[in-house]
């Protein structure tokens, strides 16, 4: 048996919906991707979405750009990271300010970041690793008293809740991903919430050429009134979205007994234990020597992921500052299969596999 790390099956409910778009002749952003952005507004509980080209990268630069980041400023944000973040402030002009993450679960070290603010610091931004809260109530205490804005990358975090909130609904901004691997597509693309209506004026000027032509303020349609430029959404994307945004709910509670089903069989050590209202983007199983487990796993036809490399290990972001926890983070664990499709043979499949490895490593 071969099993995929990752797999996407578009079906009747997107063909249907595309359907519509192309026999509307309509294929930019339009009636479609208004419906699309109210609906994860609503899905997250803030009062703003806008949804952008790309993907989460793009809405994080974006996202940066409108709460004012800009030439000579820093960033705080962790180590531990998917490289778009880093790249966002790059893009701005700004610095990045790496901080540690605990070991244990991925997430920016909250103590580490009051350290890291200076005169310079203009945003915080924050990881949701893998679903998981990375507790923005205590971020933005110390933000609060530095008046400083947070940025949540919560790309990875779609459906995942602390409590009643959505888990990146509560900082300043917070940024989705509807990359094919997440728990829903659009192909491609992303998107920025947030309830502060400056802000959302911001990112729609941002991501339009600079103008704000979204029926909120009576504009001329070529009235540039700031700096922008073309990250608009389509219809086609919205289409594929929201079909699949009602099959939300399903995959979220799938991926939660999928992963509760690994920890089960193969040990609940080797699972960071996850809340109640948190939704996995993988199963990061601990493992020593990832890359021997990646090869030998493939061996038996199943095919997993390594975590990131800490960014201080990139060339663009090479430094001799040591983040321990970092690396102890990204050297002991490897992503096992867990897609939407993945069935419960396949799974179990990839049990035995996992049985297999750790009794030749």
């Amino acid at each position: 048996m071969k099993v995929r790390m990752w797999d996407l099956k578009l079906g009747a409910e997107e063909m249907k919906e595309v359907e519509d778009v192309v026999k509307s002749n309509f294929l930019g952003e339009g009636p479609k991707t208004r419906q699309f952005e109210e609906e994860i507004a609503r899905l997250c509980g803030v009062k703003h979405c806008v949804s952008v080209t790309g993907g989460g990268g793009v809405a994080l630069f974006i996202a940066m750009k409108a709460v004012g980041v800009g030439e000579g400023d820093e960033v705080v944000m962790p180590v531990y990271q998917h490289v778009s973040l880093a790249n966002s402030a790059i893009l701005c002009g700004a610095k990045q300010i790496f901080v540690d993450c605990y070991a244990e679960n991925g997430n920016i070290i909250v103590d580490d970041v009051e350290k890291a603010i200076t005169e310079k610091t203009t945003a915080i931004a924050i990881v949701h690793n893998n679903g998981r809260y990375a507790n923005t109530d205590k971020i933005l205490k110390i933000a609060g008293e530095h008046h400083i804005p947070v940025i949540e990358d919560a790309c990875q975090a779609l459906a995942s809740r602390h409590g009643i909130r959505h888990i990146g609904s509560e900082g300043t901004v917070g940024c989705l991903s509807f990359h094919p691997t997440k728990l829903i597509t659009a192909g491609q693309g992303g998107a920025v919430i947030t309830n502060d209506d400056g802000v959302y004026e911001s990112v729609c000027r941002l991501k339009d050429y600079g103008r704000f032509g979204r029926g909120k303020i009576p504009e001329l349609p070529d009235h540039y009134t700031s700096w922008g430029l073309n990250f608009r959404f389509s219809d086609l994307q919205a289409a594929v979205g929201l079909a699949q945004l009602k099959k939300i709910d399903q995959r979220a509670r799938r991926a939660k007994q999928m992963y509760r089903r690994y920890a089960a069989e193969l040990g609940g050590e080797r699972f960071i234990t996850m809340a109640e209202d948190e939704v996995p983007w993988v199963a990061d199983m601990s493992a020593v020597n990832p890359a021997l487990w990646k090869s030998r796993l493939a061996e038996l036809g199943v095919a997993s992921a390594l975590p990131y490399k800490p960014l201080h290990f990139q060339p663009i972001f090479r430094t001799d500052q040591v983040f321990e926890n970092a690396i102890k983070w990204s050297e002991r664990s490897v992503w096992l299969p867990m897609h939407p499709y993945l069935t419960d043979e396949e799974q179990g499949y990839v049990i035995e596999s996992v049985k297999k490895v750790s009794q030749l490593i």
